[in-house]
């Protein structure tokens, strides 16, 4: 199967975080009564770890504009991502008593207490969303946000089937049937005895393109990782801690763009070859979303999946001589089948990171980075094929 590649977002070449967020401040100051520019804004003050800046910027414009009760909807879903639970639902049910747009709060209380662990009420809010007609976007949202928590898987997909003919929520529901059918897929995996070499590809890039061309080839890539605008340190809602990671896009960089159409090349032929039965890859259409991720001493990556992915790759662009010729899995090594739900479990597959290497995998398999525990640096391109 031959992949009909869609070009990415180069937002993430053009500007980096910290003009974004200037040029935001900069238009909030000309309209200091625009909500949607305060939405973006504490949006990526949030991202960035800079909650209490966002939180401040929230509140004063709340009190300059006391009449913009959207202000406040604002300000709770910025408390729900940065997980102060005591606050966002003191708010939630402050706009509830309001009688306030009660129709969009239903789904993000529904989420917000499945996140906390009290599924009855969850599930009381959640029916009561999934009962609103013409729900709009972000009702939605929540609403199969929360489906996914509670593990409604069957009952998600059977959403998706019912809404598949409404342009706009058939693609948002779609997007989260993708990410139920992985975690199903995903339990299943872990509950069974398989063998992952039939599901995991190894692609020597120096052998398929030549080390000379790679040896180049790396060393501007590694220059493009290390001085990247968008990294950002521990950055939240990923599986990333004690590391720095930046999603770059589509590249204007010549070498970067190189990377990732030897990317697509490889993913073209895992799908044509004995991988590609394993994979959720019902469309042609599919856009390559890459990120940078660089690991330092106390490093490493939550257990977790790729939902929102049919094929995920990892592609070793640093690693120290002492991972990479280590006979044991130790530090920096990725394995698979770790649960991201369940704590202690056994790893039933490692892989070595050795530098000039691709490993491609159903986006559905749960894996782990084995956190570092020397002073070294570890590098690496990991990328989603994401269907349109």
């Amino acid at each position: 199967m031959k992949v009909e590649w869609v070009s990415g977002n180069r937002l993430f070449e053009k500007i980096d975080a910290e003009q974004e967020v200037e040029m935001l401040k900069a238009a909030l100051s000309v309209r200091p009564d625009n909500h949607d520019v305060l939405k973006q804004l504490v949006s990526r003050l949030s991202y960035q770890n800079k909650h209490d800046e966002a939180n401040e910027i929230a509140k004063q414009f709340i009190q300059n504009n006391p009449e913009d009760r959207y202000a406040l909807l604002v300000y709770a879903n910025l408390l729900r991502k940065q997980k102060n639970w005591p606050k966002a639902f003191a708010l939630f049910h402050k706009m509830l008593d309001m009688n306030y747009r009660t129709e969009e709060l239903l789904a993000p209380l529904a989420f917000c207490y499945q996140k906390t662990g009290n599924h009855p009420k969850s599930k009381e809010y959640l029916e009561k969303a999934l009962a609103i007609p013409d729900p709009d976007y972000q009702t939605v949202r929540f609403a199969l946000e929360t489906m996914l928590g509670l593990g409604w898987y069957k009952e998600l997909m059977a959403y998706y089937e019912e809404q598949k003919a409404n342009e706009l929520i058939g693609s948002l529901s779609q997007s989260f049937y993708f990410r139920a059918m992985a975690r199903v897929l995903s339990k299943e995996i872990l509950e069974n005895e398989i063998d992952y070499k039939d599901y995991i590809k190894v692609v020597d890039f120096n052998d398929v393109y030549g080390s000379e061309e790679m040896a180049v080839l790396n060393q501007a890539l590694l220059g493009f990782a290390k001085n990247h605008p968008r990294l950002q340190y521990d950055p939240s809602y990923i599986s990333t801690t004690n590391g720095y990671q930046a999603h770059i896009g589509d590249a204007s960089d010549p070498m970067v763009e190189q990377l990732l159409n030897k990317f697509r090349q490889q993913v073209d032929l895992f799908l044509d070859g004995p991988y590609g039965y394993q994979v959720l890859m019902k469309k042609k259409k599919a856009r390559l979303k890459p990120w940078i991720v660089i690991l330092n001493n106390g490093g490493y990556q939550k257990p977790h999946v790729h939902p929102a992915g049919v094929v995920s790759g990892v592609y070793y662009l640093q690693i120290p001589p002492h991972i990479a010729e280590s006979e044991i899995p130790s530090e920096g090594w990725i394995e698979f089948g770790i649960s991201p739900e369940e704590e202690g479990n056994d790893p039933k597959y490692a892989v070595r990171p050795e530098e000039g290497k691709l490993l491609l995998f159903p986006s559905y398999l749960a894996h782990r980075t084995i956190p570092l525990i020397t002073d070294c640096t570890r590098i690496c391109f990991a990328f989603d094929v994401v269907p349109e």
